[in-house]
Order: C-alpha cells, then sequence, then structure tokens
C-alpha cells in the first residue's frame, strides 16, 4: 500500500487509490532491530524518508512545564465539552468566585 497507492478491501476486487501519509515513532534502535532481523529492511526504507530525532525528555527539563501546562488544557477543554454535552448546556457556566459575583 505505501509503495503502490492502492488498496484493495476485504474480499473485494477492486483497487482503491489511497492517498495517506504515515507517521511512525519508537524508542528502538532501528538499524539495530533491522540487523537482528526484527524489523523489516524494506519497511524501514519506505518509512525513513524524514527522521526527527527528539531528545528524552529527562534531557529538557524546560520544557516539562509546558508540556504540563498544554497537557492541562487538553484536559479541561474536554472535560468541559463532555459536562456541556452532559447537562444540555449552550454556553459554558460561570466560574465560580469571579469577579462580579459579590
Amino acid at each position: 500500500m505505501l509503495q503502490e497507492r492502492v488498496v484493495q478491501r476485504v474480499g473485494g476486487t477492486e483497487l482503491l487509490p489511497v492517498d495517506v501519509r504515515s507517521v511512525a515513532a519508537t524508542n528502538r534502535d532501528v538499524a539495530a532491530a533491522t540487523a537482528a532481523g526484527t524489523l523489516r529492511k524494506d519497511l524501514l526504507y519506505r518509512l525513513d524518508v524524514v527522521r526527527l530525532t527528539v531528545p528524552p525528555l529527562r534531557s529538557r527539563p524546560d520544557d516539562i512545564l509546558p508540556l504540563a501546562e498544554r497537557f492541562a488544557r487538553g484536559v479541561s477543554r474536554r472535560a468541559l465539552i463532555y459536562e456541556m454535552e452532559r447537562y444540555g448546556l449552550k454556553e459554558p457556566p460561570k466560574a465560580r468566585g469571579s469577579a462580579g459575583d459579590e
């Protein structure tokens, strides 16, 4: 599929064109995995078009707080959407204890 850019449905006879992009990630040494035979060379060839090496988070302590804040915002947003859908709200409830509530 990656090379030919076509797929065939299970049980089907027609080849369907597809336009896909694949992203693969690993924390393993791909050269060692290929040498050991646990990663096929032809698959690595097709996937290894652009390689990004990201250092582990333990070596980037300054990134921890921004990543945690981003994660917290996403979780908070999803929780708000869930509560709005659960209670049939059209707009978010007002924050408790905010200015003007006296």
